[in-house]
């Protein structure tokens, strides 16, 4: 009975600490007036640059466009009246807990 509480304490441990948090953080002139704004694009460099993969940079631009839809503003390939550009970064972080179980 006590591996089987050994085993469910370990897999817990994993499962809990595998989860990690994701941050955002945006940046914009707060100063603007977004209401006379309409149409949008995305900086190409910028997405060229994203260090991602393709199935992830996908997913990011049908997000922002399904709420820049919601706000009201329409996608444009020239002449927006906002650009918005990506940026990710991303690091890895190893715990390793030493018990001295067993």
């Amino acid at each position: 009975m006590k591996i089987i509480h050994f085993i469910f304490i370990i897999l817990l441990s994993l499962f809990v600490t595998s989860c990690g948090t994701v941050q955002v953080s945006t940046d914009y002139d707060r100063s603007s007036n977004f209401a006379s704004y309409k149409t949008y694009t995305f900086h190409q460099k910028g997405l060229d640059k994203l260090k991602v993969n393709d199935l992830d940079k996908n997913r990011l631009i049908k997000a922002i466009d399904a709420q820049m839809a919601t706000k009201g503003f329409t996608k444009v390939s020239s002449d927006a009246d906002l650009v918005i550009n990506l940026l990710t970064s991303s690091k890895e972080q190893i715990s390793v807990n030493n018990n001295n179980w067993g």
